[in-house]
């Protein structure tokens, strides 16, 4: 008889009885926990060295900049919405990877690309990568940053471009129409600067904000549709075993 993987299967209603006894975890678990610190540390340590030499302060990267530049926490919160939702996108495709992966299937490799993706955009937004870093520090304009961000996502579209047609692709085309106004907003800021109305401002955030929520929307629908065909697969295959 299989055993269990897990310590949350289900167990039968005499288990419950049973007095509790402390096991030891196994040495993978071990190693999961040191895998999962190391990479906190090596980020938090990345992100010292960036303190470092922009000349930032330490007590300034680790408390909140509403704090640090004595302003109201709520400015900026449809900002930080923003990213919270391009998070939780990222945290979901990373998921169904993990949950795929054992299959080596093809969904498998799209939600480990849509996870690098989602990611490369969330930081994008979190550290104004195009707007700040990459003109101060890299000498790449905001026109050349843009043409880099829509040749990788024409190169992931068109890589999974058969399994994004099998799924429902409506949140996702819609993301993308809503992001397209947002960037003829911005390009016509670099070709017409004299003349950018205030409301433009107000119309290119909010679609850009659609556009996240639609692309977390897409994800969200993909992923639960991934994990209700392998459960069936995986219920079939034990029927018939």
């Amino acid at each position: 008889m299989a055993q269990c993987p897990s310590a949350f299967c289900a167990k039968s209603p005499d288990t419950y009885i049973m007095p509790l006894k402390f096991t030891f975890p196994p040495r993978t678990e071990w190693k999961t926990t040191g895998l999962v610190y190391a990479l906190a540390l090596g980020l938090l340590s990345i992100m010292l060295m960036i303190s470092w030499v922009g000349g930032y302060s330490l007590k300034s990267q680790l408390r909140h900049p509403a704090s640090a530049a004595q302003i109201s926490p709520l400015l900026g919160g449809i900002f930080y919405l923003g990213v919270l939702t391009w998070a939780a996108g990222a945290a979901i495709c990373a998921f169904c990877y993990l949950i795929l992966r054992p299959q080596h299937s093809s969904e498998a490799k799209f939600f480990l690309y849509s996870t690098l993706v989602t990611s490369m955009l969330m930081f994008d937004k979190l550290f104004e990568l195009n707007d700040y870093v990459f003109p101060r520090y890299f000498g790449i304009g905001e026109g050349r940053a843009y043409l880099l961000y829509g040749a990788i996502l024409v190169y992931y579209l068109f890589t999974f471009r058969n399994t994004l047609w099998r799924t429902n692709f409506i949140p996702l085309a819609v993301a993308f129409a809503f992001w397209a106004v947002a960037t003829f907003f911005d390009l016509s800021y670099l070709i017409l600067p004299f003349y950018y109305p205030r409301w433009v401002y107000l119309a290119k955030d909010i679609l850009k904000l659609l556009g996240i929520v639609g692309w977390t929307a897409y994800f969200v629908m993909a992923g639960l549709d991934a994990m209700r065909t392998t459960a069936f697969h995986i219920d079939s295959e034990t029927t018939h075993a």
